[in-house]
């Protein structure tokens, strides 16, 4: 490597910027479909269980 050559920095220097309207959406649609897609059954999609009749 020569003396001139220097890699660009990752990040940029300048003010912090903070998230926008439509990051903050689309993390909050994220997050709600994560939940709905990992909740436990609801009764009305199990089987009722046969070890206590009615």
């Amino acid at each position: 490597m020569t003396g001139g050559d220097q890699a660009a920095p990752l990040r940029r220097t300048g003010p912090a910027q903070g998230a926008t309207f439509l990051e903050l959406f689309f993390d909050l649609v994220y997050v709600f479909a994560l939940t709905r897609g990992t909740r436990r059954p609801t009764p009305l999609t199990t089987p009722p269980h046969r070890c206590c009749p009615r």
